[in-house]
């Protein structure tokens, strides 16, 4: 789900740190598509990959739940997977750690405490998510009305997450301190029974093919008042239909803010 983000800091290892990374990618049974082939076969020399694939595309269970109840589902019938490509790695090869995004957390933890690898979380997204996801399991506890519902497999996803962060060693953070200064100074001054934060960012995807001119948008971002604009971007997984699409852009245009807003194709 992360492949980009990883692969970007990965190449960072490797430039600058010189070390060699082997990325494991699950696969519910279907084939890489071709965005993520060509991201892979571009991949530097001492990045390799491994694609595991516990079972098949087609399976009914997997047809009938949500994207994050399948992406559990295939990640705990790819755990006896994981641990033999571990045991395997680690007699050949001095691991200096494994780093996971949230996805892969629950089928890493048992397999890094197993071989005695240090774990790292890679969190990728903003720093007041990590900070709401260290303090998620008391808000649970406390809060009568939250704002997800609490019988979805995403906020049973966050809750876990919450609950397992503590196993890690280390947290990398893609961000800096002036991007969010105010949740950053929060997870600088957090209680020592956490985890370290360590902010790796800005990571950036580099060196994509037909990657689309952006220099439009930057001359008008350096025209506009600092603080001015609304950036809007609804991630990887955040498409809209056609009428969902022009009821946001309505809202934008009306609200007479400057933003910029990274959209995608809207669904028919």
């Amino acid at each position: 789900m992360h492949l980009i983000p990883i692969v970007e800091f990965a190449k960072l290892l490797v430039s600058r740190h010189h070390f060699s990374v082997t990325f494991i990618i699950l696969s519910a049974g279907s084939q890489p598509t071709k965005a993520q082939e060509a991201l892979l076969q571009s991949l530097p020399e001492n990045i390799d990959y491994i694609l595991l694939c516990p079972g098949s595309s087609n399976d009914p269970v997997l047809e009938n739940v949500g994207p994050e109840a399948k992406i559990s589902l295939t990640i705990t019938s790819s755990l006896p997977l994981i641990h033999d490509l571990f045991a395997t790695l680690t007699e050949t090869t001095r691991l200096a750690a494994i780093v996971t995004d949230r996805f892969g957390f629950y089928g890493t933890v048992d397999v890094a405490k197993e071989f005695d690898v240090p774990l790292y979380l890679y969190f990728k997204t903003a720093a007041m998510n990590l900070a709401v996801t260290f303090h998620f399991t008391r808000l649970d506890e406390e809060v009568k009305y939250p704002v997800m519902d609490r019988a979805s497999d995403i906020y049973k996803g966050f809750l876990g997450l919450a609950k397992w962060t503590e196993l890690v060693e280390g947290i990398l953070l893609n961000c800096f301190m002036e991007l969010e200064p105010g949740a950053n100074q929060a997870l600088h001054d957090h209680d020592s029974s956490r985890p370290p934060v360590y902010r790796i960012g800005p990571i950036i995807q580099s060196g994509l093919i037909n990657q689309a001119d952006g220099s439009n948008c930057w001359r008008w971002l350096d025209n506009q008042p600092s603080g001015s604009v609304l950036y809007v971007s609804l991630g990887s997984g955040g498409t809209l239909s056609h009428n969902q699409f022009r009821e946001l852009d309505l809202g934008l245009e009306m609200s007479q803010q400057r933003f910029l807003w990274i959209a995608r194709k809207p669904k028919l």
